[in-house]
């Protein structure tokens, strides 16, 4: 495998394992607050580590077949 293909799965894991914190810090954080500013919390700011995590799988993904088809 490339190096430019393992530097670019290892930045795709740490997207994926700093949004995944942030989302919990949020969740325990807004356990605080009143019902209404959680509900606001939990629909509209939560979203962004979610896209996080999802765009860092499909970096994982993407690079990791890049890296097999460019193997043979």
């Amino acid at each position: 495998m490339k190096v430019k293909y393992m530097i670019s799965i290892a930045v795709s894991v740490i997207l994926v394992l700093v949004s995944s914190y942030e989302l919990i810090s949020m969740y325990l954080h807004i356990q605080n607050f009143e019902p209404e500013v959680q509900q606001f919390y939990k629909e509209q700011i939560v979203i962004f580590p979610i896209i996080g995590i999802v765009i860092g799988l499909i970096g994982i993904i993407r690079f990791y077949l890049l890296a097999k088809k460019d193997r043979k």
